[in-house]
């Protein structure tokens, strides 16, 4: 119960502000893996997935490796990178050449 309630206030102050940076969302979406499947953690887990897309980027190297660990949630974000209409720069595991970490081109698999 209580986590629920650190999950909605979290989420609210996260989520509101469309300008809040990929660390707080990727804290955010670290929590509510606490309680997916529940109708409150699948909406905001919605949420945050169409700010990455309307953004086209996302960051959370490097605790994505470490932290990310629900395989819904990982399969949504390899679907992202692999079918949108248009690329979305995931760094999440760091590396990258170009000094942006992991870059999935939709065409990649």
């Amino acid at each position: 119960m209580i986590l629920h309630i650190i999950v909605v206030f979290y989420a609210q102050d996260t989520l509101m502000d469309t300008g809040r940076d990929d660390k707080s969302m990727g804290h955010l979406l670290t929590l509510i893996q606490l309680e997916w499947t529940s109708p409150s953690a699948e909406l905001i887990m919605t949420h945050i997935l169409e700010q990455v897309r309307r953004k086209g980027s996302f960051s959370y190297f490097p605790y994505f490796g470490d932290f990310i660990i629900e395989v819904d949630f990982l399969e949504e974000f390899m679907s992202m990178a692999n079918h949108e209409a248009k690329t979305v720069i995931l760094d999440l595991f760091g590396g990258g050449s170009n000094g942006i970490g992991l870059v999935i081109p939709k065409l990649i698999c």
